[in-house]
This record gives structure tokens, sequence and C-alpha cells, in this order.
């Protein structure tokens, strides 16, 4: 007796078998790599840099800074995850804001997920406004994080974040500031 399979029985069959082929070919050796998660913290996403000594209006704005888009790629080595991430820094130059040279201060941080910082490193982004350039868009690196990973068994337990190294004053105003009543001159945000 002859016993014919329908074209999806043959292709459940085929899909078994070809599971079976790849599971047989991992070993102890082989890790499922999760990388960290990576954020902007949202407190010091913005910058806004205001002349000194005025209020805090729109027509006083120096500078209007924003940090967006990461991304991370990771890979792990014993007990180590390396990653680098990848993020946009994008300085506009408000009504009150000079051409020349501008030095920017932002962090790039390792914590336990929602828990204590373990590791902050300070970068400058320097920028240099020609004379008719109102904004800066630039990607920025960090490259290879390394995170021991050990203690808390695996790397999506971390937590890599970045933003602007603020002051608390700098701080203060991010949080007590609606998103709608800050200066905004972005008329769409650069790819």
């Amino acid at each position: 007796m002859v016993v014919s399979k329908t074209p999806l029985q043959t292709l459940q069959i085929l899909l078994v078998m070809s599971a079976i082929s790849v599971l047989a070919g991992c070993t102890g050796e082989d890790r499922l790599i999760i990388c960290p998660r990576v954020a902007v913290l949202y407190d010091a996403s913005r910058l806004t840099d205001f002349v000194l000594g005025v209020s805090k209006t729109t027509e006083n704005v120096a500078y209007d800074a924003e940090i967006y888009n990461p991304i991370i790629k990771c890979k792990y080595d014993e007990d180590v995850v390396i990653s680098d991430i990848e993020f946009n820094l994008d300085v506009m130059r408000g009504p009150q804001g000079i051409s020349g040279k501008r030095e920017f201060l932002y962090f790039v941080a390792v914590t336990e997920l929602n828990q204590e910082v373990l590791e902050k490193k300070i970068y400058t982004f320097r920028v240099n406004f020609d004379d008719d350039e109102r904004r800066v868009v630039a990607k920025q690196e960090a490259k290879n994080i390394k995170i021991n990973f050990q203690r808390l068994g695996r790397g999506d337990l971390y937590e890599i974040l970045v933003g602007w190294d603020l002051t608390p004053e700098e701080l203060a105003y991010n949080r007590n500031t609606s998103p709608f009543d800050r200066p905004n001159f972005r008329r769409g945000r650069a790819p």
C-alpha cells in the first residue's frame, strides 16, 4: 500500500527535518546573542542653551540640541558583551547663537536595567557654525563598550544610556518644561 502525502504534509516534514539539522549543529559553545538595551535618557535628550542673565524665552536661545535614534550592535566574548552604539546629534543655532566653534558634552552610561550606573564616560561634540549655518546634524559612535554580564547572567539585563551632560539648572529646565513649551527651531528632523 502506497501512502501519498499532501503538499502541506510534505512541507511540514521538511521544516521539521531542517529544524533538527540546525539544532544538531548547535554546541554548548553557541549562545543566543542578546544585546543590552540602548536608549536616550529622556531628561537628558535635549539641551537648550540660553544667554546668561536673561529670561528663558525663545528669543534668548543660543543653541538647542537633541540626541535621538540610538542603535546597537554587540557580540559576546566569554562573559563579556562588547557593544558599539550609534546615535544622532542635532544642534540648532538659536537667535542668540554665534558663528564659530562650540563644544557640547554628552555621556554614555552603562546601567543595570533601571538600576545603578556601573560606568559613565563623557564625550565632547565639537561644532563649527559657519556664518550662514543654523544647524549641524551628525552621527556619533561609542565603540567597544564592554560589560561583564556574569553577575546578572544576560546582556539584556543591562542598559546603555546616552544623553547630554547637563548642569543641574539645565536638567531642572528639561524636567519642568513641557516639550510643547520648549523652543523649537526645527521644521522637520534630518534623517
